[in-house]
């Protein structure tokens, strides 16, 4: 294989896995988790310093991980990445800055109040209230404890009472 062929064919599979990633990132599920809802409303209203909160989960009779609760409801019934599922998988946290946005997001597993892993809690903390990477990551997981003291099990989240 020659160096321009080679090229074209590297060029044309960045171009696949680049749609497969965006295809993968634009798909919605209808979903309906009133409980979960609620718990994110409630921990924005008692945190100010979140800007955002989406909780993703499996909700029962499917097979994909999505946003099941979001104060952004446009966010809601969004099909979670395959990197977001390695978060939940390992058990991991990862904080970043937000340069443009002036927030830190955190991403980390959550589960319920027996301690199994349900599924990943996205977080967008407003910088003039977190002083570094570290602070948002330990806000975060303060937060991600009130939550699943609150969650008896997956199948409370989507339920209305």
């Amino acid at each position: 294989m020659n160096q321009r062929m080679l090229r074209s064919f590297s060029f044309a599979a960045l171009l696949l896995i680049g749609n497969a990633a965006a295809e993968e990132a634009d798909r919605y599920e209808p979903v309906k988790a009133p409980y979960a809802q609620k718990l994110v409303q409630k921990a924005m209203a008692a945190h100010p310093e979140m800007l955002f909160i989406g909780l993703h989960a499996i909700p029962p009779g499917k097979t994909d991980n999505l946003i099941i609760a979001c104060n952004d409801p446009a966010k809601i019934g969004k099909v979670s990445t395959s990197r977001d599922m390695e978060l939940v998988k390992n058990k991991g946290t990862n904080v970043q800055f937000n340069e443009k946005h002036k927030y830190y997001e955190v991403d980390q597993w959550f589960g319920d109040s027996s301690g199994n892993v349900l599924g990943m809690v996205v977080y967008h903390i407003d910088a003039a209230r977190a002083s570094s990477e570290e602070d948002a990551g330990k806000r975060a997981s303060a937060i991600r404890d009130e939550l699943q003291a609150k969650i008896p099990n997956l199948e409370r989240l989507f339920k209305e009472r």
